[in-house]
């Protein structure tokens, strides 16, 4: 088993450059992936990769 690295709800509002109450609703509507470990909310970090694929910063033009 590989080890993939998990990421705080802070760490990734650092990453995405939002508050932490955007990244929380990014996981309550769907858009962000999470998995919960005890309390905690976690993200992985190809639910992250797959976030920036799936909404790209700057969509290409058809």
């Amino acid at each position: 088993m590989t080890e993939e690295k998990l990421y705080t709800l802070a760490e990734v509002a650092r990453m995405l450059r939002v508050n932490y109450n955007t990244v929380r609703r990014l996981l309550t509507t769907g858009r962000l992936r999470g998995v919960r470990v005890g309390r905690r909310i976690l993200v992985r970090s190809r639910d992250l990769e797959d976030y920036f694929e799936r909404y790209p910063a700057y969509p290409e033009e058809s």
